[in-house]
């Protein structure tokens, strides 16, 4: 999700061309939603953070196989 709308108009132009989206988010951002959707987590094949999710979070983008790498 994003805050600012004309990012969000941005974002979603880049993810139509995306092959693979990969999502760089720090632990901050774990279960925060902001004014607008970006893409629906179905969209998603990576996510890259600092610290593993909570226990939901981490169970949803599993059963979404989307893959989670903590750096």
């Amino acid at each position: 999700t994003e805050y600012n709308w004309d990012d969000t108009l941005v974002k979603k132009a880049m993810l139509k061309r995306a092959k693979k989206v990969v999502i760089v988010a720090d632990s901050s951002k774990h279960n925060r939603i902001a004014a607008f959707l970006i893409t629906p987590l179905e969209k998603i094949n990576i996510l890259v953070t600092d610290r593993e999710p909570s226990s939901p979070l981490k169970e949803a983008l599993k059963k979404l196989n989307i893959k989670i790498i903590v750096a």
